[in-house]
C-alpha cells in the first residue's frame, strides 16, 4: 500500500479511539451497582458480574454503665467519708491523701470529679478523720506508727482548709460527731482517752485505760459508752471492757488472739481455738451469743445506720492461715476478700461481691471499710495499695 493509504487508516483509527472514549465518558458510567460488569467480583469471589453490597455498619454504642465495685483514687489513701448532699451540692466523698496531707473531694455517683480543697504540705501525714460533712478534718503526723503529733484543719467560706496544731503526741483519735474528736496519750499509769472540743477548744478526759497495748472503739458521743480490747494475739488471752461515765468493766467477750467489733446491740468477736479462729455474735441486751456465720475482723466490718441488726463485713472465707490475726496485722499475708450482708439477730450472712472477680483479677485486702451516710455504697481501703474504692450497694 501506498503512504497515503498508511495515513487514512491511521486517520480513522485515532477518530475511532476517540470516539469510544467520548462515549465512555458522557455515556459509559454505570446508573447502579447491577450494571457493573465484573469478572472478579468484589473481594476476589467469582460471580456472573453481581455486586454483593457491603453489610451494613453499625452504629456506635458507647456504654456508660459504671461497674458497682470500682476503684475511686490511684493516690494512697489515710482517712475519708461521705459528706451527704446539700440543695447546691451532689454526695461527695472527702479524703486525705499519704504523705503530704493534701484533701480531695471526688463525685462518687455521677461525674468523679476529683477537686483539691488543700495543698497545705502536711509532713509524713499517716492517718486522718473526718466530721461526717468533711469540714473539718484531723490528721496525724509522722511515720512511727504509735505516736505522732496531732493537726487539725477547718474548712473555710473559700474552700481551703485552715490548719492549726494540737501539739500532743496522740497514738489513737478519731472525730466521732460534728463537735467532738477524741484521742488518745500515754501517761505513766495507761492510755489517758480525752475529747477535744471542736466549737471552743477545750479539752476533758474521759477514762485512762490502765494498760498500754488496748485497742479503741468509741461511741457516737463523748458521754456514750466506749469499748477496749487488748491488742490480739494467738499466744495470748484477750479481753474487753466498758467504759461508761468514766467506770471500767469487764465484758463476758474473752479469747486467744481477741479482736471485737462494737455495734448498738451486739459485739462480734474472733478468738483462736486450737489455732482455729471462731467468731461469735454477743448479744448485748439478752447476754447471750451465737456462732457467727463469717470470720470477723472488725478492720473489714461497718455497721448499719439506719438498722442495728445489720452489719457489713469483708473476709476471703471461714478457714484462716496459722498465726491469724498476728501475721495479717504485720502484714506477711494477704486475702481477696469477698464482701458480705450480715443479720446480727439471725446469725446469718449472705454474699455481696467477690471482690476479685468483679475487679478482674485485683487482690482486694479491704481494710477500714465504712458505709455512707446515705447507705448508697460502702467505701473501703484496698490494704495492698491504700487505694480507696467504692461499692454501690
Amino acid at each position: 500500500m501506498s503512504q497515503k493509504t498508511y495515513v487514512v487508516i491511521a486517520t480513522l483509527i485515532i477518530f475511532l479511539l476517540l470516539a469510544v472514549w467520548l462515549y465512555l465518558i458522557f455515556f459509559g458510567t454505570p446508573k447502579n451497582p447491577s450494571e457493573i460488569w465484573n469478572p472478579f467480583g468484589q473481594a476476589g469471589q467469582e460471580n456472573g458480574g453481581e455486586v454483593i453490597p457491603p453489610p451494613p455498619v453499625p452504629e456506635p454504642v458507647v456504654n456508660v454503665d459504671r461497674p458497682r465495685l470500682r476503684q475511686l483514687t490511684t493516690k494512697p489513701v489515710i482517712g475519708f467519708t461521705e459528706a451527704p448532699a446539700s440543695t447546691s451540692t451532689p454526695i461527695l466523698v472527702y479524703y486525705a491523701e499519704a504523705g503530704n496531707g493534701n484533701i480531695y473531694t471526688i463525685n462518687p455517683f455521677t461525674t468523679e470529679e476529683e477537686v483539691r480543697l488543700s495543698n497545705t504540705t502536711l509532713k509524713e501525714a499517716s492517718m486522718a478523720s473526718f466530721s461526717k460533712d468533711g469540714k473539718t478534718v484531723a490528721v496525724r503526723l509522722g511515720n512511727d506508727r504509735r505516736t505522732g503529733e496531732l493537726t487539725i484543719g477547718n474548712l473555710s467560706s473559700g474552700g481551703g482548709y485552715e490548719f492549726y496544731s494540737l501539739d500532743k503526741p496522740v497514738s489513737d483519735f478519731k472525730i466521732i460527731n460534728s463537735s467532738e474528736l477524741v484521742f488518745v496519750t500515754a501517761t505513766s499509769s495507761g492510755l489517758l482517752n480525752s475529747v477535744y472540743n471542736l466549737n471552743n477548744n477545750t479539752e476533758n478526759e474521759l477514762f485512762t485505760v490502765p494498760f498500754y497495748e488496748a485497742t479503741m472503739q468509741w461511741g457516737t458521743s463523748s458521754t456514750d459508752n466506749h469499748y477496749v480490747y487488748t491488742k490480739p494475739t494467738y499466744l495470748l488471752e484477750g479481753y474487753t471492757y466498758k467504759f461508761s461515765k468514766g467506770a471500767m468493766s469487764r465484758v463476758p467477750v474473752a479469747g486467744f488472739g481477741l479482736i471485737t467489733f462494737n455495734t448498738p446491740t451486739h459485739i462480734a468477736y474472733t478468738k483462736i481455738q486450737n489455732l482455729i479462729p471462731y467468731s461469735y455474735l454477743y448479744n448485748k441486751s439478752s447476754d447471750s451469743r451465737v456462732e457467727s456465720p463469717v470470720i470477723i475482723v472488725p478492720d473489714k466490718c461497718s455497721a448499719s445506720q439506719k438498722d442495728n441488726d445489720f452489719v457489713w463485713c469483708a473476709v476471703e472465707g471461714n478457714t484462716m492461715p496459722v498465726e491469724f490475726p498476728d501475721n495479717w496485722y504485720r502484714g506477711k499475708i494477704s486475702f481477696k476478700d469477698t464482701i458480705w450482708r450480715v443479720d446480727l439477730l439471725a446469725a446469718q450472712a449472705s454474699p455481696l461481691v467477690d471482690t476479685f472477680s468483679e475487679s478482674g483479677g485485683r487482690e482486694l485486702d479491704i481494710i477500714n471499710m465504712a458505709i455512707g451516710e446515705s447507705e448508697k455504697a460502702l467505701y473501703f481501703i484496698n490494704k495492698n495499695d491504700n487505694t480507696l474504692w467504692m461499692y454501690e450497694l
